[in-house]
């Protein structure tokens, strides 16, 4: 009687697979708006590969940016044999860019932690606007501050500005708001105090910008004129901009909304909204105007979400 051979089935290597943690910043071409202005909770970020045999690109994982443009995400599990040319992408609206991972095959030696530091976008943010005063929009603080400075000279009334908030969310969520626009949010509660106007003139003396002007309305006059020579480069060092802010968060004695740890810097709408306060102030002590101040909701449609963005508005007009 013959004995059959037996035939020991080799066991089959389980896949190799890892996930891999990809964590970065994401800001847009530098411009009036700002050096390294991040790519907030717009972008879609998609982790693509190749499959080395069908040529085909498939889905290895997704995230969104966050409040700073930065971002972490972790893909699914990636199979070594099976993945090439890993790559980014970053969607924005009907705008994406693509930034490359891991040229080539895939190894698994290649599949750690990637640190991509700041990756910039080939195009500009799609909020640019900085403010709007009446009919004409403004994408940087120098513009804004000569026109703001024409109109202290001659006021026109009734004069309505709208500052631009970039991304949604409620004002007492700090991580959404700048550091004006709080105190903008201490002033809509009506505790617009009515020596506002000297109380903001006297602490900028105090910081180096004393004038000779002898009227509060003439001495912000003068301020807004320097400060229109100021550009966003110089804006960012914070050397003129975060003593401006203090002196101006002092004067609307709006302290129960404190900046110093949880508010979102940005230095052009910062000092956007700093130019519109002196103009405001500026106004108070020429005119004894009254301006009404609110937030607007304003919907705006992304590829995946609606986004809600609240816009200040600043309403002046003659005291009654």
């Amino acid at each position: 009687m013959s004995v059959k051979p037996q035939i020991f089935q080799q066991p089959q290597t389980p896949p190799q697979t890892r996930q891999v943690t990809i964590m970065g910043r994401v800001l847009y071409q530098p411009g009036p708006w700002g050096s390294k202005r991040p790519v907030r909770t717009f972008a879609d970020l998609e982790v693509r590969a190749r499959d080395p045999q069908t040529k085909r690109i498939g889905f290895v994982g997704q995230g969104k940016t966050h409040v700073n443009g930065d971002f972490i995400l972790t893909t699914d599990p990636i199979n070594a044999l099976m993945a090439s040319d890993m790559f980014l992408e970053i969607n924005e609206f009907s705008k994406t860019h693509t930034y490359q991972l891991i040229p080539g095959p895939v190894r698994l030696t290649d599949i750690f932690p990637q640190s991509l530091g700041e990756i910039i976008v080939p195009w500009v943010p799609v909020h640019k606007e900085l403010a709007k005063v009446n009919s004409t929009s403004f994408e940087d603080t120098q513009s804004l501050a000569r026109k703001l400075c024409q109109l202290l000279k001659s006021p026109a009334y009734p004069t309505l500005i709208i500052l631009f908030r970039e991304s949604g969310g409620a004002i007492n969520n700090f991580k959404w708001s700048t550091r004006t626009e709080l105190i903008f949010y201490g002033l809509m509660q009506g505790n617009l105090p009515k020596d506002f106007p000297s109380r903001i003139v006297e602490p900028l003396w105090d910081e180096g910008m004393r004038t000779k002007s002898d009227t509060s309305a003439g001495a912000i006059v003068t301020i807004l004129e320097r400060l229109s020579r100021i550009d966003i480069k110089e804006l960012e060092t914070g050397i003129i901009l975060n003593p401006l802010l203090a002196a101006l968060q002092r004067a609307s004695l709006s302290d129960n909304f404190s900046y110093s740890e949880k508010a979102m810097e940005d230095a052009a709408p910062d000092m956007t909204g700093a130019c519109v306060l002196l103009f405001v102030a500026g106004l108070m002590a020429k005119d004894k105007v009254k301006p009404k101040i609110k937030f607007r909701p304003i919907q705006s449609v992304h590829s995946s979400f609606n986004e809600t963005r609240q816009n200040l508005e600043i309403e002046i007009s003659i005291s009654r």
